[in-house]
């Protein structure tokens, strides 16, 4: 009999889990926990990247890694509370994005030509920290880190060892959060429908400091500095009689005095007296060499880089020469045909003009940043297409059209498809203008795409 009741008692508690499942919580309280856990090791090697900048000579990247720790503070805080709150809503979900991207921001300001490479990988590395408000993050982690990589190539390219380790330790970090993802939340953060904390309360744990490593010790104080220097009154100087008399003499020559001025040489350049003509010449030599078109380079370490070609009509990939696990970079290519016959992780396109790819499939998507004129064709498959700060993109798929596509600031962007009668569809312009207006019945504003499409 006491069998039977146990078993009664474990069917009621199973049917609490699915009801509570069903309302939109979670069964219990110790997913967090848990994989707060497993989330340890990317803490320790976070911890190194710390470390690893107090070796760093440069100030400004020692400034930003505790804003990279602060940005991860921010995901770690949103894993532990997510249980005991309800499910944000869009809106909601916006605010938390804006407090990561708010840190971001902070990073962005640290950017100079002198540190162009550091700045930009640390900055596409953070972005790995917005999973939490995704539904699907794998694809946000992963492009996070392939992006991160990208400039962390040209980076270990000037071989500062000191940045290099810095680096490392960062990207060592990030490596070892997709497996994390996909095996605790796969579909995104467990909330619960049920939770006790209100949005407000969440919020304001997210932003609650975590130290990573103990803050370096204080400069001992030196010794007090000397007294200033005492300096005599200057002795009062008077005219003598002789030198009023010259001065005189001078004023009274009258109009001859102009004989004595210097002939001026016209048609003469004249030279800044702060700039000496050396550095006028390495000015002008600098820019001259700027002009010049870079050397055309294709290689692979690790992954595939493609740079600097310009009226190539085509650029082939075969299937035996590039492998699935690897990405292929193009950067500052122009008037370009590329091929790619293979199954690629991701595609990167940076800084092109008039470039047109055509692609089989990739496993993670393609990316346009700061391109013109290019046109970008999908012969199978792309699960995502990441769009930014470019002009006049064009994107065909010839199969499947499940493609996730993400845009900003980006003008006269069209996407087309392969119909059954083996012509493609009309394009499908996206949009670049938004009306954003005030809603009496929700009691806010709700901002639209600006439909100013023709025919």
């Amino acid at each position: 009999m006491s069998q039977s009741a146990a078993e009664i008692r474990n069917v009621i508690k199973s049917l609490e889990k699915i009801a509570l499942q069903l309302e939109g919580g979670t069964p219990t309280q110790q997913q967090s926990p848990q994989s707060l856990a497993e989330l340890q090791p990317f803490k320790e090697k976070l911890n190194l990247f710390v470390e690893a900048s107090k070796g760093l000579s440069d100030q400004s990247l020692k400034d930003i890694t505790p804003i990279v720790t602060k940005i991860f503070s921010i995901m770690e805080n949103a894993i532990l509370h997510s249980t005991n709150t309800k499910k944000p809503s869009p809106d909601q979900m916006k605010q938390i994005q804006k407090a990561i991207t708010d840190q971001v921001n902070k990073i962005a300001k640290f950017q100079t030509p002198a540190l162009q490479y550091q700045v930009k990988a640390i900055i596409e590395g953070c972005q790995a920290a917005f999973w939490v408000t995704l539904d699907g993050p794998k694809i946000q982690v992963e492009s996070a880190i392939e992006s991160a990589e990208f400039n962390g190539f040209k980076l270990k390219q000037q071989k500062v060892a000191e940045v290099s380790k810095w680096y490392d330790a960062f990207i060592g970090a990030l490596k070892w959060l997709p497996d994390f993802v996909i095996t605790n939340y796969k579909m995104g953060l467990e909330w619960n429908g049920k939770g006790s904390l209100t949005f407000e309360q969440y919020f304001a744990a997210l932003t609650q400091e975590k130290t990573h490593g103990a803050p370096p010790p204080p400069p001992p104080k030196g010794p007090p500095p000397p007294p200033p220097p005492q300096f005599a009154a200057p002795a009062h100087q008077t005219d003598s009689g002789d030198s009023r008399g010259a001065l005189f003499a001078e004023l009274n020559v009258g109009a001859d005095i102009t004989k004595r001025l210097k002939p001026v040489q016209k048609n003469v350049e004249k030279q800044d007296p702060l700039q000496p003509t050396t550095a006028k010449q390495q000015q002008s030599t600098q820019q001259a060499a700027a002009q010049l078109p870079k050397e055309p380079k294709r290689y692979c370490k690790e992954n595939w880089f493609l740079e600097n070609f310009q009226n190539e009509k085509l650029i082939e990939f075969k299937d035996d020469e590039i492998e699935m696990k690897q990405s292929l970079f193009v950067e500052n290519c122009k008037n370009c045909g590329i091929l790619v016959k293979a199954k690629v992780k991701s595609i990167f396109l940076q800084k092109c003009e008039r470039v047109e790819l055509v692609f089989d499939q990739t496993i993670s998507g393609v990316d346009v940043v700061n391109c013109k004129k290019v046109k970008v064709t999908c012969l199978t498959k792309c699960p995502s297409l990441m769009i930014n700060n470019s002009e006049s993109v064009f994107m065909a798929f010839n199969a499947d059209k499940q493609c996730e596509i993400i845009s900003s600031k980006t003008m006269d962007l069209n996407i087309t498809y392969l119909q059954e009668d083996g012509d493609y569809a009309k394009d499908t312009n996206i949009a670049e203008q938004f009306l954003t207006v005030w809603d009496n019945d929700s009691g806010k504003f709700i901002t639209k795409a600006l439909d100013i499409s023709f025919g």
